[in-house]
């Protein structure tokens, strides 16, 4: 009999399939979607040009547990302002994870980004009160564009 070397929730992972097609469809669609007016040399193109077969193996190694991300890639945009962006198949990956686990896990009150919990200006109102509140002079807001609402709070010196 061959060793047990995964812990029980990885050996469920084995044996059932956790990611299916209908989960994969629907992050595709949203990501044809959300990058339809990327340029002509974008990676979305290849991905959908190739779909039948990045599919099935982007099926494979997600339910095999074997997927692996790529870095971020650094964009300058025409503007001059600078975008950290996901590979088109790993955008596609987390969106399916997330619909996948937004239903199974719970949220707290004070994720802002989840729809119904506040949102910009909520969130903006809140620090300008702690502003005032605790006579905080600075603000520093980390990951802008990814976590828009990661704020850190400097106190005075």
């Amino acid at each position: 009999m061959r060793e047990n070397r995964y812990p029980p929730d990885r050996q469920y992972a084995e044996n059932k399939q956790l990611v299916t097609l209908l989960n994969i469809e629907y992050a595709y669609q949203w990501l044809i979607q959300a990058r339809k007016q990327y340029p002509d040399h974008a990676d979305i193109w290849h991905l959908r040009f190739h779909w039948q077969r990045e599919r099935d193996i982007i099926l494979s190694q997600l339910n095999r547990g074997e997927y692996r991300f790529s870095p971020l890639q650094i964009i300058k945009k025409a503007s001059g302002e600078t975008l950290a962006l996901w590979s088109s198949r790993d955008a596609l990956v987390l969106k399916m994870l997330t619909s996948l686990l937004e239903t199974r896990l719970p949220v707290h009150p004070l994720c802002e980004h989840v729809k119904g919990h506040g949102g910009g200006r909520q969130s903006t109102l809140r620090v300008d009160h702690h502003l005032k509140a605790h006579g905080t002079p600075f603000v520093f807001r980390t990951d802008r564009g990814y976590r828009q609402n990661s704020v850190v709070y400097l106190p005075r010196a």
